[in-house]
């Protein structure tokens, strides 16, 4: 009866150890899998330019009268946001007749 205990134990120690290794072998797969994705990530960044167009508050900087006033008040800044605004307000306008389109036919 001390031999079938002993070889039971031996049995589900066995079967931990291999669970634990499967589990270890899947958080190797899947870490690789994430450094691949991030390697291609990389790549991809990599391809990207290194130069921005200026933006509009950037172009308004080399005039020197408002580089001036941007000592004052940050003009440049204000034209930036300014022009996110409409930007985001013309793109809902573009957008939003599309949607309830979509939303009709569905």
């Amino acid at each position: 009866m001390l031999n079938l205990s002993k070889f039971a134990d031996w049995l589900w120690l066995a079967f931990q150890t291999l669970i634990i290794l499967f589990h270890n072998l899947m958080i190797t797969i899947v870490n690789k899998m994430i450094e691949a994705i991030a390697a291609a990530a990389d790549v991809a960044i990599g391809i990207l330019p290194t130069y921005t167009c200026p933006t509009p508050g950037q172009l308004i900087e080399s005039v020197p009268f408002v580089n001036v006033l941007n000592w004052l008040l940050p003009i440049s800044f204000f034209v930036d946001i300014m022009v996110m605004m409409i930007f985001g307000i013309l793109t809902f306008n573009a957008v939003a007749p599309i949607m309830r389109w979509t939303k009709l036919f569905r």
